[in-house]
């Protein structure tokens, strides 16, 4: 395929991406999750806690465990560097950035040599993009957009170890250390696709059985000498220790969102519900007209396998979340990508016969790139949920003053975006009734009772009142 046509659906890709992500992205407000993390990230970045010890606040969550330390060490940098609230936007939009060329680059590495296909390097991307959940992820700063670009890198040299003729150990043990970055990111979660030389095995059938166990082993290798100086080194072994007692093993007793196990395929199937339509009648259109079997059909089975790798062990528990497929979704999209691809291919090269319209397509989808850009520059400053929290949030930071400790009502207590935009936007950590006459502030919502001793704070407050200890006159 000449250039001009992959320009022109590049471009078209690189709009429909940014319309989904950035409008929503420079906008204040954020899913509870991805300010929690946030939170963290940004008191590492203060010296607030450790890499292997972080934390949340003086008083909520002091050690924080919920999830392994390494995105928050990689966030804590932006914190380092932008103010605002842009830290995690600009780190979010960099993880799209990067799971986007990776998933290019798998693409093509998954191909033969010389394939015609490679050209459509666009179409995963696009497919991977369009799902609800995808753009959902990446505008809420998730864990999972992190961990998909560790696996993404992974499976990358996984299979390009599985295509060279020269069989490279190296490249397995790079995939390997992507992968620990991984499972350093968000736990066994990660660790799908040590699978993945299992599954080149069952549908390529290209190596021996003993090749593919000792290829899978090289790969295992980095997670192993981690796990062994973890088992040495006494601070690495009390946070993965604390991260199994507090998170892991709540998954399996107690913690749930769904009454059955396979709420999650429910969400699978919203997810790729279009585009499994679009690339399906593509590839019925070509079947019928060519009356061939699509050529890449046991990539295209690898692909899958490797997808539900990563998403029929999240069905053991009963906490699942739609956003937890994030990491799986991109191999799926592949699968998909080949199903519609030898549909696509012509009609791809027969633009390419055109270029006047070429060129017209590309400029359309250029100035639909630029519209969004400057659409979004119109959305700065907006708030896209919780405006009325963060703005009564800012104004009593505003009167407390940074790392200061308030009261709040116990009732409000398990509120965690009152929990999380507090501790993001001020560094104020919140306290129980318990601790009243101990601290300066008492934070409620109106009609809330005013404490004993507490008086209000005048304050352009639209949904919460500030109170504040009254002073014992003087004897």
């Amino acid at each position: 395929m000449p250039n001009r046509p992959r320009t022109f659906f590049w471009l078209f890709t690189s709009a429909l991406c940014a319309a989904l992500l950035l409008p929503a992205l420079v906008q204040d407000g954020m899913f509870q999750d991805g300010a929690l993390y946030a939170s963290v990230s940004k008191n590492l970045a203060e010296g607030y806690g450790t890499f292997w010890d972080p934390t949340f606040s003086e008083t909520a969550i002091t050690s924080f465990h919920e999830q392994p330390p390494l995105m928050f060490a990689l966030e804590a940098v932006f914190f380092k560097i932008f103010g605002g609230i842009w830290p995690e936007r600009i780190y979010s939009l960099l993880t799209a950035m990067l799971g986007i060329w990776l998933l290019a680059r798998l693409w093509k590495a998954s191909l033969p040599p010389h394939d015609e296909w490679k050209n459509l390097d666009w179409l995963p991307a696009l497919i991977f993009f369009v799902m609800p959940v995808t753009f959902y992820a990446y505008t809420n700063n998730l864990e999972e957009c992190t961990m998909t670009v560790f696996v993404l890198a992974g499976v990358l040299q996984i299979v390009r170890a599985m295509r060279e003729e020269n069989f490279s150990s190296l490249r397995l043990l790079q995939a390997g250390f992507w992968l620990l970055c991984a499972g350093l990111t968000k736990g066994v979660q990660g660790l799908f696709p040590l699978i993945a030389v299992g599954a080149w095995w069952l549908v390529f059938r290209d190596r021996s059985f003993v090749k593919m166990i000792a290829q899978s082993l090289l790969l295992a290798l980095p997670l192993a000498l981690f796990v062994l100086y973890a088992y040495i080194d006494k601070e690495v072994h009390a946070s993965f220790d604390a991260y199994f007692g507090s998170r892991f093993t709540k998954t399996f007793g107690g913690v749930h969102n769904t009454h059955g196990r396979f709420h999650l395929l429910w969400e699978l199937f919203i997810d790729i519900a279009l585009p499994l339509a679009l690339c399906g009648l593509a590839w019925l259109n070509y079947r019928f007209r060519k009356k061939q079997r699509n050529p890449q059909g046991r990539l295209m089975l690898f692909f899958v396998l490797l997808g539900f790798a990563g998403i029929l062990p999240l069905m053991i528990t009963l906490e699942q979340r739609g956003f937890y497929l994030v990491t799986a979704l991109p191999y799926l999209a592949a699968a998909l990508a080949l199903l519609a691809a030898p549909a696509l291919l012509p009609l791809a090269q027969k633009l390419g016969t055109r270029p006047a319209l070429t060129r017209s397509l590309s400029l359309a989808s250029a100035l639909l790139l630029l519209a969004v850009l400057v659409f979004t520059g119109t959305q700065i400053g907006k708030t896209k949920r919780d405006e009325d929290l963060l703005h009564d949030i800012r104004v009593m930071g505003g009167i407390v003053g940074e790392r200061k400790t308030i009261v709040i009502p116990n009732s409000t207590w398990n509120d965690w975006s009152l929990q999380n935009y507090t501790m993001r936007y001020t560094g104020i950590s919140l306290d129980g009734e318990h601790a009243l006459g101990k601290h300066e502030y008492f934070f409620a919502p109106k009609a809330y009772p005013a404490p004993e001793n507490y008086v209000p704070v005048e304050a352009p407050l639209r949904k919460h009142t500030l109170y504040r200890r009254a002073q014992t006159p003087a004897r």
